[in-house]
């Protein structure tokens, strides 16, 4: 199931990678094999620092709210593991609090 998310996602974002960058640059004016204008110039630019910059950023908010994993939740995550294999090394795990 796992794996089905993963190669869902992956041919998803591959289509989106082919579909932006055409579609800017048709916006920007771009005319393959002709010496490119200006204004098809600066987006060209643009497309390859603005559209990576707006996603890091954008994959850093989304990081920041949708992955929340302290220090405390990873003790407890680690702790259940332990327990669930039946370690004696839960007594030696140091849980921060």
């Amino acid at each position: 199931m796992t794996y089905s998310f993963f190669l869902y996602f992956r041919k998803l974002s591959q289509a989106i990678a082919g579909f932006v960058p055409g579609v800017v640059l048709a916006w920007v004016g771009y005319v393959p094999g002709q010496t490119q204008t200006a204004g098809a110039l600066l987006g060209i630019r643009g497309l390859m620092f603005l559209y990576s910059a707006v996603l890091s950023i954008a994959t850093i908010i989304l990081m920041y709210w949708a992955y929340s994993l302290t220090e405390k939740r990873y003790g407890a995550i680690v702790k259940d593991l332990l327990n669930r294999r039946g370690d004696e090394k839960v007594n030696s795990v140091q849980m921060t609090n």
